[in-house]
């Protein structure tokens, strides 16, 4: 058997997966979107949660083959992904002939895959992931309003 996670790397992988989703939260917010800061940080602290517990069974889990072959930690990643992106649909909303939410729902999902990366301990994967994600929500929305003021323009 596999030796158990210790207390304090369990803290600090649902620390850091708080963390790291709080600085993506906090643009949704001061943007005040309808999914901000604490659902941001509870998503990724909840999928990061999942993955310690994929990543315990699996090394916990029976003695022989057989029996780890029923706790697959691919499984975990498969049902945080879907599950993950039935909450962001849930920030996104259809209204005359307009899309609304949808950067929000896929920061939602981002956010989870950060969480999930944090719970198996890939710190350099989420914290790559949350400086891209943070470049497209903040660099590319600026580009975008300076683009939208040029256009008007013509």
């Amino acid at each position: 058997m596999d030796t158990p996670i210790d207390t304090w790397e369990i803290l600090l992988r649902l620390g850091t997966a708080a963390a790291l989703a709080g600085i993506l939260g906090i643009d949704r917010e001061l943007r005040r979107k309808t999914m901000g800061l604490r659902t941001f940080m509870l998503v990724s602290v909840g999928t990061a949660l999942f993955a310690l517990l994929g990543s315990e069974l699996a090394m916990n889990y029976g003695s022989g083959e057989t029996e780890r072959a029923f706790v697959d930690p691919s499984r975990v990643l498969q049902g945080i992904a879907a599950g993950i992106g039935l909450i962001a649909m849930g920030g996104v909303l259809h209204r005359d002939d307009r899309v609304r939410g949808a950067t929000t729902g896929a920061s939602v999902w981002v956010v989870g895959a950060i969480g999930t990366a944090c719970g198996f301990g890939y710190y350099p994967h989420a914290a790559a992931a949350t400086a891209i994600a943070v470049m497209i929500l903040v660099v590319l929305a600026l580009a975008e309003r300076l683009l939208h003021r040029i256009v008007r323009r013509d």
